[in-house]
């Protein structure tokens, strides 16, 4: 099982940041540093998809294995994606996310396809929703408007094993460059498991309100 971690995108609404270099209070390290923490149990290789002010991103970690997409300014992370995804079992996670080895571990344990949903309220316009049977595994992924509040969202992490499921992501991404990775994950090649985020939550830092209500966090778990 390889990871691949998305970051190539510049957070403009985060003073234009690499948001994987943004540091989490409660440890004072980058994002990126707790992501591969949390993945280093289950994978044997890291991969980081870098764009925006990549310099920065590999002298800061520079054991990791490295892709640049140079057209990240044009594309989404369905872009970024297609340049690293092959037929290796991968773990792919948006890199602004903070989680734990928990979180992963749901997903590895599976022992099939699965990625995490959270059934959040307060969405952003580019969130991406998540259609499912009574089984729980995912009929449709789409984002824009939400069609059924019962849709939880998926918050950006997959695990995909089934070679047939992974050549149709990698099509997928490289006909829809533009799109959000986890929004053209095709649906009905392989059972995909949605496996709802535990109790320690998910953060992902969009915006500056994203990091106050992380701040928030930090401050209830000190006072706990």
């Amino acid at each position: 099982m390889r990871a691949i971690f998305l970051a190539a995108g510049r957070g403009y609404q985060v003073d234009g940041l690499n948001k994987t270099l943004i540091r989490v209070p409660w440890s004072g390290q980058p994002i990126l540093h707790h992501l591969v923490e949390a993945v280093r149990p289950y994978v044997d290789d890291i991969t980081v998809v870098v764009g925006y002010n990549p310099i920065a991103v590999m002298q800061a970690f520079p054991d990791l294995r490295y892709v640049h997409n140079a057209q990240w300014a044009t594309g989404g992370s369905a872009q970024s994606l297609a340049l690293a995804l092959d037929d290796r079992p991968a773990l792919v996670c948006s890199a602004d996310l903070i989680l734990d080895a928990e979180h992963v571990g749901r997903l590895v344990r599976t022992g099939g396809d699965a990625l995490l949903v959270e059934p959040r309220e307060l969405r952003t316009a580019s969130a991406v929703h998540c259609a499912l049977d009574d089984a729980g595994h995912v009929t449709a992924l789409y984002d824009g408007q939400l069609r059924d509040p019962a849709h939880p969202e998926a918050v950006g992490v997959a695990c995909v094993r089934d070679a047939a499921l992974l050549a149709a992501w990698r099509r997928a991404c490289r006909e829809h460059p533009g799109r959000f990775a986890s929004a053209v994950l095709p649906t009905g090649v392989a059972p995909l498991t949605a496996l709802e985020v535990p109790a320690r939550p998910v953060f992902d830092i969009n915006t500056p309100d994203d990091y106050i209500r992380l701040l928030d966090h930090h401050r209830a778990r000190r006072c706990a």
